[in-house]
């Protein structure tokens, strides 16, 4: 389908993209910011070949992330083809690509305001004390939903960036947060002891792979997954879940599975 203009219409993905740079006035000089896990793990897209042939400035930051004591060596294929145009447009495509981990690194706060970490914490409160529970959260909207847990027996949040551990210790502050932890590390590899907490949150299922799960399952007694995060879906490993209906802010009506779902 085409718009009134003739462009092609945006759908899916594309349009969150759309969406993250206007919001965050994304351009190809943010990849300065990033952190050194992240730029690590976006060093092998094809498109850099292309892109950083026109920004040694760019390149020169993210090597000196990367490897400080070897600023001169690029992790970075590189690639002599192209004109003007088509640097531009691998820039472009870049950084709609990467919008949601420039957007967050950038600006914490434009970040944690994306519609759809907003979801109806009532599919919680429902089923458990939760000023007699223990909270992880992580993912998609968990600095949205630690404002939910002031009273509760504890909240541990896991958070791999730098820059966003910082901005959920001052939001918990400014929220009043109490028995807050900050914790880094990722899903896969959680630094917490057994049984640490009675209730893990996970924010999107394209998170949840099976050695998360195992991971999560080690960590907390019960498991909920929230399907809010349109930029990062999958499917869920195998186990007995129990699906609920979960209303998110800008997505309407998705679904959280429960694992271990407490009864009465």
């Amino acid at each position: 389908m085409e718009k009134p203009d003739g462009r092609p219409r945006q759908t899916g993905r594309e349009a969150i993209a759309d969406r993250l740079v206007r919001l965050g006035q994304l351009q190809f000089e943010d990849f300065c910011q990033l952190d050194p896990l992240t730029i690590r793990s976006i060093a092998t897209d094809p498109d850099w070949s292309v892109a950083l042939q026109n920004a040694p400035h760019v390149e020169l930051s993210l090597c000196r992330v990367v490897s400080p004591s070897a600023a001169v060596s690029s992790p970075f294929s590189r690639s002599n083809a192209g004109g003007l145009d088509e640097i531009q447009a691998a820039q472009e495509r870049l950084v709609r690509r990467y919008a949601l981990e420039l957007l967050r690194e950038k600006a914490p706060p434009l970040f944690d305001c994306l519609p759809w970490h907003d979801w109806d914490f009532a599919v919680v409160a429902r089923q458990v004390p939760v000023w007699q529970t223990r909270f992880l959260l992580t993912g998609a909207g968990a600095t949205t939903t630690v404002c939910q847990l002031r009273r509760s027996a504890g909240v541990y949040v896991l958070e791999q960036l730098p820059a966003m551990r910082e901005y959920v210790l001052r939001k918990a502050e400014m929220e009043r947060v109490r028995r807050l932890a900050v914790v880094e590390g990722t899903v896969e590899k959680i630094p917490l002891a057994a049984a640490a907490a009675d209730l893990a949150i996970v924010g999107g299922t394209g998170r949840v792979t099976p050695v998360a799960l195992a991971e999560l399952r080690r960590v907390a007694r019960r498991l909920l997954v929230v399907d809010n995060d349109p930029w990062m879906t999958g499917e869920l490993p195998p186990g007995e879940w129990e699906m609920v209906e979960v209303a998110v802010r800008g997505l309407g009506i998705r679904t959280g599975w429960w694992l271990e779902r407490p009864t009465g």
